[in-house]
C-alpha cells in the first residue's frame, strides 16, 4: 500500500453553491490494500463563500 499519495493526481469531486467544497477519497478499504474499516476523505473549503453542510452516514456493523 501507498502511504503517502499525490491529492493533485487523485479524483475530485465539486460540491455546488452554497456549500462549494472539492471532495477528495484519499484511503478507502475498497482502493487501498491494509485499509480495514477506514475511509479518508478530504474536504477542501472555497474561500470566502466555502461551507460544510450535515450529512448523515449510517455506520457498518
Amino acid at each position: 500500500m501507498d502511504f503517502i499519495k499525490k491529492l493533485l493526481k487523485l479524483l475530485c469531486k465539486t460540491v455546488p453553491e452554497p456549500d462549494k467544497r472539492n471532495l477528495q477519497l484519499v484511503y478507502t478499504p475498497q482502493d487501498d490494500e491494509g485499509m480495514e474499516n477506514f475511509s479518508f476523505l478530504m474536504s477542501t473549503l472555497y474561500p470566502l463563500n466555502g461551507q460544510t453542510d450535515f450529512t448523515p452516514i449510517p455506520l457498518m456493523k
